[in-house]
């Protein structure tokens, strides 16, 4: 099932139910904050994939976002940025990254404009700039062309493509604005695909920690007139294998999901034991409270009858 929410309040709800519960199966978060109906879309690849058994939340606000990343039951995330604005999300992506978090990063989310550090350690394009495909005038498209590079489980059976997409993200050197190879320090970090202009890296498989796929292109927008229309690579079977083995791959590989929900299970366990032992002092305290009720009408029993008993023998009894 494929949701759309922006209210934070719901969300918010949702969590705390969530912390005092495990039930419920993974969930996929795709993030898409200007482009609902490319997230839609994603939503549906997945949906379409018999190896995902999940629910799919489809996010437009920031907020709502940073708050359902801290979900336990969250086991990956996809980030597709079509523009260079700061999306306030970065610390986020570090810290589900770090914690062990799988994530498919599109477009800008490789920017560090966008996301900040987590251009670096998470989504490691190091983008600093953009590029435009080759125009082709036929179709009235920007094409890029994406070269193999590595053999890989996420690339099996495919080779050079080329595909209709308006935007390359890439590091370049800020003086002679070229494009300059730049990789992570450390993790396993590889190249699967290149493109064929200035052999930047459009596909980069990474893990350290965490695990991403990071695609330097696909920053896609709704607007069917635009050059950035998903529609233009929607039906490419290229994108199609290569996002969901993407995400078969992070989703197969993160190991945070396990362990939230054994901590959220634990949570729940700890929760429960606290409540049961609050049920035993209520009851124990209920106990002393009519004991000592009991005791107290005992005491008040003889003492009525001392009473009585006195009152006889002075002024009844006596001659």
């Amino acid at each position: 099932m494929r949701w759309v929410m922006a209210v934070a309040a719901c969300l918010m709800l949702s969590l705390q139910a969530t912390l005092a519960s495990t039930a419920g199966g993974p969930m996929v978060i795709v993030y898409t904050p200007t482009a609902p109906d490319y997230g839609e879309y994603l939503g549906s690849l997945i949906e379409g994939d018999g190896r995902f058994d999940a629910e799919i939340l489809v996010l437009t606000d920031s907020r709502d976002f940073n708050l359902m990343m801290h979900h336990p039951r969250v086991k990956a995330a996809v980030v597709g940025l079509n523009s260079d604005g700061n999306q306030n999300i970065g610390i986020t992506l570090e810290w589900f990254f770090r914690k062990g978090g799988g994530m498919v990063g599109l477009g800008f989310a490789g920017s560090g404009l966008a996301t900040g550090m987590a251009s670096e350690v998470v989504f490691p394009i190091f983008a600093n700039a953009y590029q435009n495909g080759e125009f082709d005038r036929d179709s009235r498209a920007f094409k890029l062309t994406h070269l193999k590079r590595e053999e890989d489980v996420i690339s099996e059976g495919l080779g050079d493509f080329t595909v209709s997409d308006a935007k390359l993200v890439l590091s370049v050197d800020p003086s002679s604005k070229e494009f300059v190879a730049r990789e992570p320090t450390s993790g396993d970090y590889r190249v699967l695909y290149v493109d064929s202009l200035v052999g930047a890296p459009t596909v980069v498989k990474f893990q350290d920690g965490g695990v991403s796929v990071t695609f330097a292109g696909y920053a896609a927008v709704d607007s069917a007139g635009s050059f950035g229309y998903y529609g233009k690579f929607a039906d490419s079977p290229e994108f199609r294998a290569l996002f969901r083995n993407a995400l078969h791959w992070v989703w197969t590989n993160e190991r945070k999901y396990a362990e939230s929900m054994e901590f959220a299970g634990g949570y729940a366990v700890r929760r429960q034991e606290d409540e049961d032992l609050r049920k035993q002092a209520e009851e124990r305290e209920r106990k002393a409270s009519t004991a000592r009720l009991i005791q107290m009408m005992l005491t008040i029993s003889v003492a009525g009858a001392a009473v009585l008993g006195i009152y006889w023998v002075t002024f009844v009894r006596a001659p």
